[in-house]
């Protein structure tokens, strides 16, 4: 929140001014108007929103009109006030050093204790940004106990921009608490109603941000009942229901919701109500009485950024609950339609590439699988192995695209016990130990770990689950390698670097196609980084072109090449 100076700006009697006719002073209060205005407009962003074209702009115009008064008329008495406002609007533009140096000028001028103090402190803050020394801290502190010595008003005038100022260093440091101790002092001293909820708005916003859901929640409660902006007004009650559902508050968020959607003031906030009402269904497992209130919004609020998100949501239901791949598909298709810049979209339009790449592999089964029988026995492992390639595809979306873990199992063992033969066999083992691994069904995961060390010893994925599970590893590369592998789940960057140093300090270790795979599957199904995965996969390729690795690499980089053709950019925008 920016403050409104009253100190070096003089306090006029607009009515004599404008008699005599001034020159300077008309320059001087159109600077004014041109700061205030700019000020208005700061307040209506968000925390944390860059300043507009339009907002610099009026500060470009503050500097021109102040530097008129301060070269053309270095007699008037405006000569101060127009320095300061000069300083603060470069400050706002984050010239930093030309704002410091601005008020430097001042000192040359006959300034009361109350006009000194107050250029000193705007001194401090623009140091902390020039030096970002922590020693500033105490200077604005010494103010504040200085500010004793001043009338009433001006002293709160020093308080109320030094404890905001105070509030603003605290955050970039990372001190959260002291932030917001700040920041509720100030918003204490604050004059009335309005500029309290102005700043206890500030303080939810700053709050939640930081995941301080508690003070959030206090803050947002006032000015949910007083703040006079209606919008905000609005928004205060819609984060009250979101914080309480984030707190598991569920009984009073559903009050709160009901109250709300039966007060006509708030009709225009009534499908945001419904998503949170909606929501908050979901997440007490009442999954059908969501829908419900899903569906109601998409018949009475069409084409809105309500009804789009209702269809993903209606959508994610079919998907996961129903497994009607059919119903789902429709409905991620009407999330466009509905609202195109919705932000679910570019999910929606992935997870119909994703059904559509299953039910042609489903397709692509049935067809190899009546040949199957029909060829030679060369031609039947191949057959076998496309029939694999397309089972370990689904399985891989299943698992690891939806989250359908049971289902992703199913295929893999398919795999495993059906062509255990295939290229894609001990790719399986390796992924159904992960899942089991996932699901804690420690037998399960045992008995697959062994069937890979024991029937597929010779694979890369055998050697990698083996050095995973302690078995001795005696080249320093193998075991840097381990470090790495056993820092994928904890912390799947950090696993990556190791995996970089090992390449870089062992260029020609033999397991440089297992340690560039593994970064492409971290980044893939980990970290979900489309583009890097697709890098890596190439490089697997280019690493060592008849190996496994580089087998599965092809594939996987045509699965993508795929989903890609039908959406560009889509995959490194989900989520």
């Amino acid at each position: 929140m920016i403050i409104k100076n009253k100190s070096i700006i003089l306090i006029i009697n607009l009515a004599l001014i404008f008699s005599s006719g001034c020159a300077y002073f008309n320059y001087f209060y159109n600077a004014n108007q041109f700061f205030d205005q700019a000020q208005s407009e700061i307040l209506d962003l968000k925390d944390g929103e860059d300043f507009s074209p339009t907002i610099i702009n009026l500060f470009n115009q503050t500097i021109d009109r102040c530097n008129i008064v301060i070269d053309k008329y270095p007699d008037s008495k405006f000569v101060p006030a127009a320095l300061f406002l000069k300083a603060k609007s470069h400050f706002f533009k984050k010239d930093y050093v030309l704002s410091k140096s601005t008020l430097e000028n001042l000192s040359s001028f006959d300034l009361n204790d109350f006009q000194i103090m107050e250029s000193e402190l705007w001194k401090h803050k623009s140091n902390w940004y020039i030096l970002n020394d922590e020693k500033i801290f105490s200077d604005i502190k010494k103010i504040i106990k200085t500010s004793k010595s001043l009338q009433k008003n001006d002293q709160k005038l020093i308080l109320l921009t030094s404890y905001l100022t105070l509030s603003q260093m605290y955050e970039e440091i990372d001190m959260i608490d002291s932030s917001l101790y700040f920041l509720n002092k100030r918003s204490i001293i604050s004059k009335d109603r309005s500029s309290r909820m102005k700043e206890s708005y500030l303080i939810a916003e700053k709050a939640y941000s930081k995941k301080k859901y508690d003070i959030a929640l206090e803050n947002f409660k006032k000015t949910s009942n007083f703040h006079p902006s209606i919008k905000i007004n609005e928004y205060s009650n819609l984060m009250v229901i979101r914080i309480l559902r984030e707190l598991n508050q569920l009984d009073e968020a559903a009050s709160k919701i009901e109250s709300l959607i039966n007060d006509e003031k708030f009709n225009s906030i009534k499908p945001e109500l419904l998503l949170e009402l909606a929501n908050l269904l979901s997440s007490q497992n009442k999954k059908d009485e969501s829908i419900d209130v899903f569906q109601q919004i998409t018949e009475n609020f069409p084409k809105t950024i309500f009804s789009a998100e209702a269809y993903f949501k209606i959508g994610n239901y079919a998907l996961d609950i129903e497994k009607n791949y059919s119903k789902s598909k429709k409905m991620y298709e009407n999330v466009e339609l509905e609202f195109p810049s919705s932000i679910y979209v570019s999910t929606s339009r992935l997870r119909i590439k994703e059904i559509n790449l299953i039910e042609v592999y489903q397709d692509s089964i049935k067809t190899y699988i009546g040949y199957i029988n029909k060829d030679s026995i060369s031609v039947k492992n191949s057959l076998e192995d496309k029939i694999s390639f397309f089972y370990y595809s689904i399985a891989e979306i299943e698992s690891f695209r939806f989250n359908h873990i049971d289902d992703g199992i199913n295929y893999f063992n398919i795999i495993v016990n059906e062509y255990p033969n295939s290229s894609y066999t001990s790719k399986s083992l390796f992924s159904l130990y992960f899942l089991y691994d996932k699901k804690s069904n420690d037998k399960l995961k045992i008995d697959t770990r062994n069937k890979l060390l024991k029937d597929y010893s010779d694979t890369d994925y055998s050697r990698f689950l083996s050095n995973s599970i302690g078995i001795k590893i005696k080249d320093l590369a193998g075991e840097k390698m381990l470090n790495a592998e056993a820092l994928i789940n904890q912390n799947p960057t950090e696993a990556i670097i190791l995996y970089k140093n090992i390449l870089e300090d062992f260029p020609k270790t033999s397991y440089s196609s297992s340690i560039i795979l593994s970064i492409a599957h971290i980044y893939d199904f980990i970290l979900n980084d489309f583009h890097s995965a697709y890098s890596y996969y190439k490089l697997v390729k280019e690493n060592d072109p008849l190996s496994d690795q580089a087998i599965y690499a092809s594939k996987r980089l045509n699965i993508m090449d795929k989903a890609d053709s039908m959406l560009p950019d889509s995959i490194s925008q989900e989520n």
